[in-house]
């Protein structure tokens, strides 16, 4: 800036960074340029800069005014089509013949785009997909009229890119809560993703607590890597969908939507809880897990979901202790027992194998089998007419399968065992999850008395 070199911060955190030089109409130029950014705009400021700032006419055109576009509109792919009015959005979609009578609304907004924006193909991707499944997609820009708009396109869900909570905060969180309307957010990655697959925390710092710590607070949920950076031929980083991704967000969007017609009676629901070994009490963190259960199941029953033969407290301990033990890779006579009496999912190797090689990165299935042999291994392994099987403690209530969290790794130190251990989890703990989804057909998974392997296992811990 000694030289004389002009300089404007954009979004200066403090008094004494904000080291901009630019001043009265030259800053009002400069500004209207970033605040109406896009293509147009990036242009005219780089003409201004150079036309002005540095006194070149080489490669310089006149001086135009800055291209003003509405702030809060409805869009949805390219540059040229968007609108104030959501009647005027509507028109168009029906003009376009996108439009679905009868079929669920989504809308999906971001912190960082708008209709200006060039590089959001990741949310193009996403739109196409939904409209392929038969929804009506409209994307939302602005923040002054957020909520506003919001309840004039009466969505059944909002798909956010975050950065921090919502416009209107707390008016917003309540109207999403009163019409029931689901809130998720899919993330972008701040890497290659090359970057992304080798990096085991995943996401931290000030992005994970802006991106998904305080969206989580608003009630986001699915925070699911879904775009990555990609380097251009010219050397520049834009975000593009991760392969697969966008799909497989689409399917979890549209399985979350089903959820809300289904009737509670339908809906299966797998809880996996926290349990010490063997006859251990079952407590997480200072949580009676059994007794908080039990009121849980309570609970659902009255809001009508299927719990089978469901009955008192001490009944239903009596069958989690006899049908959802915990137990030891040393407990051969107690395993014996457990077979006879405790009613586990018995899943064939040949089964199990299918599912891993559907679900599960080939390598690290590898490190599996290196560690524990081919499957099923030894611990709850057992063999049936020359078949041999993974016996999974699981309790069934109706729709509603209690299964114990099972050691992530093999070894007689439980403390060390239930927090965290850097070694690839046994087939016993994989297929107790893998059961929940292929063959219980869990509409829901979900942990109770979070203490345990899936929170103190090393590597990466968000945006998997």
């Amino acid at each position: 800036m000694n030289n004389g070199s002009k300089v404007h911060v954009l979004m200066a955190t403090s008094k004494e960074n904000d080291f901009s030089n630019i001043t009265g109409d030259d800053l009002k130029y400069i500004k209207d340029c970033f605040e109406n950014d896009g293509v147009e705009n990036t242009k005219r400021w780089l003409n201004y800069s150079r036309k002005i700032f540095d006194k070149k006419n080489l490669f310089t055109t006149e001086v135009t005014p800055v291209k003003i576009f509405p702030q809060d509109v409805f869009y949805r792919i390219g540059t040229d089509d968007y609108f104030e009015e959501v009647a005027d959005y509507w028109k168009y979609y029906k003009e376009k013949g996108l439009y679905k009578e009868g079929k669920p609304i989504i809308v999906i907004m971001s912190a960082n785009n708008g209709p200006q924006s060039q590089f959001r193909s990741y949310m193009d991707d996403m739109i196409l997909e939904f409209e392929k499944r038969n929804f009506n997609v409209v994307c939302l820009a602005g923040f002054k009229k957020k909520l506003e708009n919001l309840k004039a396109l009466n969505p059944q869900m909002v798909i956010s890119f975050p950065h921090g909570r919502m416009a209107n905060s707390d008016a917003s969180v309540d109207w999403l809560k009163e019409n029931n309307i689901l809130y998720l957010t899919p993330q972008l990655v701040y890497q290659t993703e090359q970057e992304w697959l080798e990096d085991q925390q995943g996401i931290s710092g000030g992005i994970m607590g802006q991106n998904i710590v305080v969206p989580e607070l608003d009630g986001a949920i699915q925070p699911y890597a879904i775009a990555a950076e990609y380097i251009t031929k010219d050397g520049y980083h834009t975000f593009k969908s991760i392969p697969g991704r966008v799909e497989r967000f689409c399917d979890n969007a549209t399985r979350w939507l089903s959820l809300k017609e289904k009737p509670n009676a339908e809906k299966k629901l797998a809880i996996y809880y926290y349990k010490g070994a063997g006859k251990n009490a079952m407590v997480a963190g200072g949580l009676e897990v059994g007794q908080s259960l039990f009121s849980l199941l309570n609970h659902l029953k009255k809001e009508g979901y299927n719990l089978g033969d469901f009955n008192d407290f001490e009944s239903f301990m009596k069958r989690i202790h006899t049908e959802g033990p915990l137990l030891g890779d040393y407990a051969l006579g107690t395993f014996e027992k457990f077979l006879e009496e405790g009613k586990p999912a018995m899943i064939s190797s040949a089964e199990y194998e299918s599912w891993c090689k559907s679900e599960l990165d080939p390598k690290s299935y590898q490190d599996v089998i290196k560690r524990y042999g081919a499957a099923p291994g030894t611990y709850l392994s057992t063999v049936k007419k020359d078949t041999s099987y993974l016996a999974i403690p699981r309790v069934l209530f109706g729709n509603v399968a209690l299964v114990p969290v099972l050691p992530a790794a093999l070894g007689e130190n439980e403390f060390k065992l239930a927090h965290g251990v850097k070694q690839a989890p046994t087939h016993a703990y994989i297929a107790s999850y893998l059961w929940a989804r292929n063959k219980f057909n869990a509409d829901v998974v979900a942990h109770f008395g979070a203490h345990g392997s899936v929170e103190f296992t090393p590597w990466k811990q968000l945006v998997l």
